[in-house]
């Protein structure tokens, strides 16, 4: 999609993540301050399967970054930031049972944090294409915190170091500047 030039779809794209990114996150609700279950026990065997497809190579490909990144090699942070997004996109072919079954497993903020996510590895793949190392490691980070707040707020039963308090005396949050 993007071979280092933009083209005019490369332009059509940077048009949706604009308006995208101008309408600005959603309102805060009541749900939102809620503390989130976790969905794994709620998935259908294929939909977890699905996810759990697509966080290995979510994995794969945020390692590949992070060498690319220290390398300086933009053309493979482009390729595997885009192959992020790309797996958003595979979820658009998923039948109307499936699109049914993750609707009654996960709340509507899950798919919103996926969708970001996915939003994210494009923006990192185009700021990779216009070679932006601060815009790179700006969406870098992103994708790294949007992996967190996932994985603590719907899969902490797969990752309970997030359900572990802090210290005490530990500042909020976990640091102070």
């Amino acid at each position: 999609m993007f071979g280092g030039k933009y083209t005019a779809s490369g332009a059509v794209w940077l048009a949706v993540i604009g308006l995208v990114a101008a309408s600005g996150p959603a309102p805060s609700t009541a749900a939102e301050k809620r503390e989130p279950k976790p969905i794994t026990a709620k998935l259908t065997p294929k939909l977890h399967q699905l996810l759990t497809d697509e966080m290995r190579a979510t994995r794969e490909a945020m390692a590949r970054i992070l060498d690319g990144l220290g390398n300086g090699d933009n053309v493979l942070v482009a390729r595997m930031a885009e192959q992020i997004y790309d797996s958003f996109v595979m979820w658009q072919g998923l039948t109307d049972k499936d699109r049914k079954d993750l609707e009654k497993a996960v709340p509507p903020e899950f798919l919103d944090l996926d969708h970001e996510f996915h939003v994210t590895a494009m923006k990192l793949s185009i700021a990779s294409v216009n070679r932006d190392r601060d815009l790179q490691y700006f969406y870098f980070g992103k994708l790294v915190a949007a992996c967190a707040t996932c994985h603590s707020q719907y899969v902490s039963d797969k990752f309970p170091a997030f359900t572990q308090r802090q210290p005490p005396g530990a500042p909020a949050g976990g640091h102070s500047h």
